[in-house]
């Protein structure tokens, strides 16, 4: 080790009564300097992250340089809301112009639109329209292994639900004797 680097003070600011030792240093730049590294692609290990932390500060200062003179769109660390009320302006504007919350019924391009239904509205009819009678035929169905078909009616439309065949067995009060303890497992199909 190099006993002269490892007890040696800096002093990165330049200012009197700043003097740091090297470890304490690299605790207050670490995340600047990993962040050069990986950048850059050099090693990540502490011998090159300890070489580099004497020059972090002065590489990070011509950084913000090269920034501020190539008028790069990142210059600071700091974060500010961007002022977006030009742009909400400019939309409602236009909104207003063309009337877009005005109901026009022979508006130019509306020949090729087609009316969206309301997913949520006709989901709670469906919901509402279904009946428990066909609830409890579909389970029906189920313990008994058969196809249960069920036709729900609605104003627009008829949709017929199928329930495929169940390959399970539901017995209605299971007891030991039920399950064949020799019976072999028999592995899923693809």
């Amino acid at each position: 080790r190099n006993i002269m680097r490892d007890n040696s003070l800096l002093n990165m600011t330049g200012l009197p009564g700043r003097w740091l030792p090297v470890d304490l240093n690299i605790e207050h730049i670490i995340g600047k300097l990993k962040a050069l590294l990986v950048a850059k692609g050099l090693k990540h290990t502490w011998d090159n992250l300890g070489n580099a932390s004497a020059a972090i500060n002065s590489l990070e200062d011509v950084k913000k340089c090269v920034a501020k003179v190539l008028q790069l769109s990142y210059q600071s660390k700091g974060h500010s809301d961007a002022d977006t009320r030009s742009l909400v302006w400019k939309v409602e504007k236009r909104v207003t112009e063309e009337r877009l919350l005005t109901h026009i019924p022979n508006r130019s391009g509306n020949q090729k639109m087609k009316a969206a239904t309301d997913i949520r509205a006709n989901g709670e009819r469906l919901l509402k329209s279904s009946t428990l009678a066909a609830f409890n035929k579909k389970i029906y169905a189920a313990a008994q292994g058969t196809l249960a078909e069920t036709r729900i009616s609605n104003d627009d439309d008829e949709e017929v639900e199928t329930l495929p065949m169940n390959g399970v067995s539901i017995v209605s009060s299971p007891t030991v004797e039920d399950v064949d303890p020799d019976a072999e497992l028999l592995p899923a199909s693809e």
